[in-house]
């Protein structure tokens, strides 16, 4: 993992104390421009960028932080709060086979959802819609992308 880096994201907490952390830290890759990354891995709590974007780093005593999106991916973000663990596997077997990347953080029952084919968002919705009516999850939409070329 040579070529592999952590950024990492100062994250704004509401007045909850929500998110749960106040620096997320992502895997990026070293692009063949200093100071620039592409996001390798997808986030959980950071708005400011997701899987495949190329951002720029501030180096501060040996660690990046996110500065900037400099290009945007044509991918979009969707968080999942699970509420019925138990359907875990089920949640992301049926997100997988709609074309999702899916990665979990079981700490707090979250699934963090990569969507680079918005061909298939609204079949996606649609499932997150039908599991959320029957209380097994509950779903935001943090980074949209790609709908003009829908």
């Amino acid at each position: 993992m040579e070529n592999s880096v952590k950024i990492y994201f100062s994250i704004e907490q509401d007045t909850d104390g929500y998110p749960p952390v106040a620096v997320e830290s992502v895997w990026a890759k070293k692009t063949d421009t200093e100071n620039l990354f592409e996001i390798d891995n997808i986030p959980f709590f950071t708005r400011a960028a997701t899987l495949g974007d190329i951002v720029s780093g501030e180096y501060s005593d040996g660690t990046i932080w996110f500065k900037s999106l400099i290009r945007p991916a044509q991918s979009s973000l969707i968080r999942v709060v699970l509420y019925d663990v138990s359907k875990r596997p089920l949640v992301i077997e049926n997100l997988i086979n709609l074309g999702c990347i899916v990665e979990r953080f079981d700490q707090y029952k979250l699934l963090a959802i990569s969507i680079s084919n918005m061909h298939l968002f609204d079949d996606i919705v649609k499932f997150l819609d039908s599991e959320s009516k029957n209380e097994v999850l509950d779903y935001e939409e943090a980074i949209l992308r790609g709908f003009n070329e829908v």
